[in-house]
């Protein structure tokens, strides 16, 4: 399902179970080129109206979840048995060449229950290829990620196993159960997996919002700590009434998004987890100045990375403008913020205008490296790798790609309430620089590409 902007030990019937649908698709095909300027070869993965599993038809629309430093990917797709029915969306991981269907629409899920075809993006993968995500259950909730579970993949056991399950699982701390999983799920090289979940509570909840989020850590033996949920202390004297979408690193600090009592609702502020204290610290709050000008007329999408860095968007448009017209990167560099790209900044193929909405839209490597997914002055769009100070073109509006199509843009669920640009295809790089990223292309086609550097790492 769209990753929206706005994304105790468990108990022993989540215990690891043997997933005997796991099922096998096959080598996938290599389309490689270089890029004009920057040295890039690109690999397709897999393109709409291809064969997903069973004869089931990628169809509609592909949503990358990460790519690890094997160049294994988690994806999420939809599918269709014709080209022309929609029956949902199932979970996929490309891992040492082959392609695994983690859990498609209707298939018993383990854990029990049934897999409803929808599934929460971003999901994530590790170095050692261990995967997890949040899938939807039947029946859907009247909100969404209501009655999903979380699931992790193991490499070495070739298996899915449900690690929190909705009307099952105790929230950490209480005696109510969690209700569901929500946007944003990652996954360390320890083993723990970061989550969204759902829960109810008698902290009064900001806007429309109907159900309370918090943000957990779940490790390989099924203990959950909480991160941070309504009621919570906030920095400043402040209290938590939202907390959402959230990233772990391999020290276990997480970054995620919440909102505090007592203003107003305009989705989330950043904030860091350090470990091992567990401080909680506030990186970027709205109505605060923002480093390179104007102001943060909110903050969200936290990725991290070993160094205790933390990239994230800053919102800039000036109110009563619709937000998320005017958008920058930041980087928290372990003591201060620094702009990374901010509208009307010079870009190698025009100005800036907004960088992208979406969680998968931008990424941070250990190396220090960031990518991005971008609107230019041009009506172009663009995925770049900063790399210290200089910008490489990974690719843009009119790449063509041999054997694979030539690329109109990135926005893969069209464009959004305005009228705007979606820019939701991503922009992910893992620690060798390389990308992976959706695209749309000339015909009506779109594909999931991963673009590798000719200079390798």
């Amino acid at each position: 399902m769209k990753p929206q902007h706005h994304m105790f030990a468990a108990k022993s019937t989540n215990s690891t179970l043997v997933f005997p649908l796991l099922a096998l698709i096959g080598f996938i095909g290599v389309s490689s080129v270089k890029s004009q300027p920057d040295g890039y070869t690109y690999t397709k993965i897999a393109a709409l109206g291809e064969t997903a599993a069973g004869g089931i038809q990628y169809f509609f629309d592909f949503e990358p979840g990460q790519i690890n430093n094997r160049g294994d990917v988690i994806y999420v797709a939809d599918l269709s048995p014709n080209g022309v029915d929609d029956i949902g969306e199932g979970v996929f991981l490309l891992s040492h060449g082959q392609i695994l269907a983690l859990s498609l629409p209707e298939q018993s899920a383990p854990g029990g229950g049934t897999f409803a075809g929808a599934a929460y993006s971003p999901a994530g993968v590790n170095d050692g290829g261990d995967g997890a995500a949040a899938i939807q259950l039947e029946p859907f909730g009247n909100s969404s990620g209501e009655n999903a579970g979380l699931y992790r993949y193991s490499a070495n056991k070739n298996s899915l196993s449900a690690v929190v399950l909705p009307n099952d699982t105790k929230v950490p701390g209480t005696e109510s159960k969690f209700q569901g999983i929500l946007f944003g799920t990652s996954i360390n090289n320890r083993g723990d997996i970061c989550f969204t979940g759902l829960i109810n509570t008698n902290v009064p909840l900001p806007g429309t919002e109907v159900i309370g989020k918090g943000v957990f850590v779940i490790d390989k033996k099924g203990n959950i700590r909480k991160v941070a949920m309504p009621g919570d202390l906030a920095p400043f004297g402040k209290v938590f009434d939202f907390v959402e979408v959230a990233w772990i690193n391999d020290l276990g600090d997480v970054g995620f998004g919440a909102h505090v009592q007592g203003e107003e609702f305009l989705q989330d502020n950043v904030y860091l987890s350090k470990a091992p204290s567990f401080q909680i610290i506030s990186i970027a709050h709205q109505g605060e100045p923002a480093p390179g000008g104007g102001m943060f007329r909110h903050a969200w999408g936290p990725i991290l990375n070993n160094s205790h860095q933390v990239l994230f968007v800053g919102d800039l448009t000036p109110a009563p403008a619709p937000r998320d017209s005017l958008q920058g990167l930041y980087l928290y560099n372990g003591s201060f913020t620094v702009p990374v790209v901010l509208p009307r900044d010079t870009l190698p193929d025009g100005k800036m205008k907004t960088v992208s909405d979406y969680i998968q839209g931008h990424h941070l490597n250990n190396p220090g490296e960031i990518s991005f997914l971008a609107l230019l002055d041009t009506g172009d769009e663009a995925i770049y790798v900063k790399s210290g100070s200089t910008f490489r073109l990974v690719a843009k509006t009119g790449t063509t790609i041999p054997n694979v199509g030539t690329i109109t843009d990135f926005d893969t669920f069209g464009v959004d309430q305005y009228g705007r640009p979606s820019l939701s295809g991503g922009a992910i790089n893992n620690d060798r620089g390389q990308v992976i990223f959706s695209a749309n292309l000339v015909g009506g086609s779109q594909a999931l590409i991963v673009a590798t550097p000719l200079h390798g790492r």
